[in-house]
């Protein structure tokens, strides 16, 4: 029996190994591999692998390990360092901005190299792109610090610049009536047709020009700031943002959950706002189990594929945040046929919903809706499958 209760103890540990450092409270610093705590971006690519922005290099982790590259554009530009500012996905490669340009990971080709389309004035993004962004026309836009927004076209492989509206723009959001709001250093919210057309520009109340940036994002149609320690909103028919309340700390990104509620990243921690009941909680101090952010300032957040938030620090690095009401279920594998080193390799979706994985046990066929995952017997597959 003793030996039983090991081997299914083991099978599990091996379950859940590779995803130990997302439940509940994972955290990526440098002391688990991260290439520096000051992590300004991440992003969720379509092969699954989560990529890292930080202040000294990019990183990406595939489920069981986590890699970091530095200098890998320094050699295409000399004035560049390696600072990560924004990372984006078109067409299956990895798009990041840099302190000076815009670079591309080409997967097909492995390596990085320099995005060296210019306007047909022979210009080029050479300078800080905080925000990349795409709109349903397949076109993608690029804010950049001293160089204005640039707006490429995928399919004509032709690049615009807009440096008349602002030089200097900070973030960016796509509406749900289909305009681009962008917001600029300057305290200007300069507004956009999803063509790409230049349609008004306001300004943002109470904005100071300390090249502290503004964010901004659109939830259900109503565009939230949020600027130094003030937060405002434009709702429909609003001729300009109306000043909603202040906070303690300074605001340094927004963000949206499922049922509509502000997420706000500020100095003093992540904050979720309720409109409806004017209700404002401080997330930082309510997490599972008591564990707080291993640096209240944050940088950034960005939504993972589940119910977890990615919350970038100052020089905490990164940390996973279940805050959404669905998290995580975990599923043993059937304790009869488990073995006692069973790591699960490959996962995908069949064609009628089931979920088929494999591992050093061989293939597993599950059903969601009963949460039973059993081996697949057949004895022409290999005892251990890896990929699918």
């Amino acid at each position: 029996m003793k030996r039983l209760f090991l081997l299914i103890l083991s099978c599990l540990c091996g379950l859940v190994g590779a995803l130990a450092q997302f439940a509940n409270m994972g955290q990526f610093t440098t002391a688990n591999g991260l290439s520096n705590n000051s992590a300004l971006c991440a992003l969720r690519d379509s092969y699954g692998m989560l990529w890292v922005g930080t202040e000294n290099g990019l990183n990406y982790f595939d489920g069981l390990r986590l890699r970091s590259y530095r200098d890998m554009v320094t050699g295409l530009n000399p004035s560049e360092t390696n600072s990560v500012k924004s990372l984006f996905e078109y067409d299956r490669d990895i798009w990041f901005g840099g302190s000076a340009g815009l670079y591309v990971f080409d997967r097909k080709q492995n390596r990085y190299k320099s995005f060296d389309v210019r306007t047909r004035y022979g210009v080029k993004i050479s300078s800080t792109a905080p925000q990349i962004l795409a709109t349903d026309n397949d076109l993608v836009w690029i804010l950049t610090q001293g160089q204005g927004m640039f707006i490429y076209d995928t399919k004509a492989d032709t690049l615009y610049q807009d440096s008349r509206h602002g030089s200097y723009f900070c973030d960016a959001a796509v509406g749900k009536d289909g305009l681009v709001y962008t917001v600029t250093l300057t305290g200007q919210l300069v507004v956009f047709r999803g063509d790409g057309q230049y349609i008004r520009t306001l300004e943002v109340p109470g904005y100071q020009v300390d090249k502290n940036p503004i964010s901004l994002v659109d939830v259900h149609g109503t565009l939230w700031l949020g600027h130094n320690t003030t937060l405002s909103r434009l709702a429909t028919g609003d001729i300009e943002p109306q000043t909603v309340f202040t906070l303690l700390g300074a605001i340094r990104c927004l963000s949206s959950d499922q049922q509509g509620r502000l997420l706000i990243g500020s100095d003093e921690g992540v904050f979720r706002y309720t409109a409806g009941s004017n209700r404002l909680e401080n997330l930082s101090r309510s997490l599972p189990g008591g564990v707080g952010l291993t640096d209240n300032a944050v940088n950034n957040m960005v939504w993972d594929g589940d119910s977890t938030l990615i919350v970038l620090t100052r020089m905490g690095g990164v940390n996973m945040l279940p805050i959404q009401e669905s998290g995580f279920v975990f599923i043993p594998l059937d304790t009869n046929t488990a073995s006692a080193h069973n790591f699960i390799k490959a996962m995908c979706w069949g064609e009628y919903g089931e979920l088929w994985l494999g591992g050093d046990g061989g293939l597993y066929r599950g059903n969601y809706g009963d949460r039973h995952i059993s081996r697949y017997a057949q004895d022409k597959l290999p005892y251990e499958v890896t990929n699918f």
